[in-house]
């Protein structure tokens, strides 16, 4: 039987940038009735980003638009049996657990999963921008805060629960990762590395205006005594009043006279 819409049944065969990000968005806002059923969703005002993923994967097929939500759905039991080598399950919002990503593309399959259940907004009570991500699956939220730790330095961050009980008496947990105001630029420094990449415009604008870096005294790298006075020497500093001044402008270096 021909097939009615086009995609390329191997795009989870082989690692990219985009392929680890729309991998990462649909760990989040996707599904998969585990045989022959690959979907994502979005709200309607990020329709853009659901065009983009199906060029990315040479798909023509539609987007179908339910109340503030459009989606689209791609019937490739290839594609299928992928995602499930990869770590994805059906039914995973409280089970699914987090998948083994080569180092080389863990950043865009992160920046994925931010742009589905992560979110970013600004306190202003402490005058920053703080980061969130939740998830129904524990061991999900834990794995993914060890390897947010393992992959950035000075990120902590910390885990919270959310515990509701439905109209039908069942009781619901979230799990909620929350980083604070440097932790959340240096998650932006993580995620953002390359150009022309798969990204929900909205959320990298809001990362972007997080602010720069504090690098702490525990981060810093200091040079040993010889070196320092080797380095010094190079940029034609003299004194120490030289040396303040040239670190106020940046690490700019002019000509000084006597």
């Amino acid at each position: 039987m021909k097939r009615k819409y086009k995609v390329n049944d191997l795009f989870f065969k082989r690692w990219s940038n985009n392929m680890a990000y729309i991998l990462g968005l649909w760990f989040t806002d996707g599904n998969t009735d585990g045989v022959s059923d690959f979907s994502i969703s979005q709200h309607k005002r990020d329709k853009y980003i659901l065009i983009n993923i199906l060029k990315e994967m040479g798909s023509n097929n539609p987007l179908h638009l339910d109340k503030n939500n459009y989606s689209f759905r791609i019937y490739s039991k290839e594609i299928v049996s992928d995602i499930l080598k990869l770590g994805g399950c059906s039914r995973k919002s409280l089970v699914v657990d987090f998948p083994k990503i080569p180092r080389k593309y863990l950043s865009s399959f992160i920046r994925g999963l931010w742009d589905g259940d992560g979110s970013i907004s600004y306190n202003k009570h402490a005058k920053g921008y703080f980061s969130y991500f939740t998830s129904g699956s524990k061991r999900f939220i834990y794995k993914f805060h060890s390897v947010l730790k393992d992959n950035i330095i000075g990120l902590k961050g910390c885990i919270c629960y959310d515990c509701r009980q439905m109209p039908s008496g069942k009781q619901t947990v979230t799990y909620n990762l929350k980083l604070g105001i440097n932790e959340t630029r240096r998650l932006r420094e993580f995620i953002y590395k390359g150009k022309d990449q798969l990204r929900l415009d909205r959320k990298h604008n809001r990362f972007v205006n997080a602010g720069k870096v504090n690098v702490c005294c525990r981060d810093k790298i200091y040079l040993n005594f010889n070196d320092a006075k080797i380095y010094v020497g190079k940029l034609g500093l003299k004194s120490l009043s030289e040396w303040k001044e040239y670190c106020k402008r940046g690490g700019q270096t002019r000509k000084y006279t006597n």
